[in-house]
């Protein structure tokens, strides 16, 4: 009898969080999209409202090369074998 009970009470669980489901993913999908739609209008409309026609923005600017062991070895040449 207790293994009826838990098949029970299991699909009962299962088919409630099922309802849960359906009811709530769309609102949280239409408040994800939202959130997206504001997220991408500010990042298009910030950066034209601080510039200056004309002028120029670095936002990364790479780290500079260290000159290492491999480049004070030389200058490495290829070279064809000649028979």
């Amino acid at each position: 009898m207790g293994l009826l009970k838990f098949i029970f009470y299991f699909f009962l669980v299962v088919w409630a969080l099922r309802i849960l489901v359906q009811l709530l993913l769309p609102v949280l999908f239409k408040r994800l999209i939202k959130k997206a739609q504001q997220q991408a209008q500010q990042a298009y409309s910030q950066p034209n409202q601080n510039r200056q026609e004309g002028s120029i923005h670095i936002d990364h600017m790479p780290p500079k090369r260290k000159k290492g062991k491999a480049d004070a070895a030389g200058e490495f040449v290829d070279f064809e074998e000649i028979k």
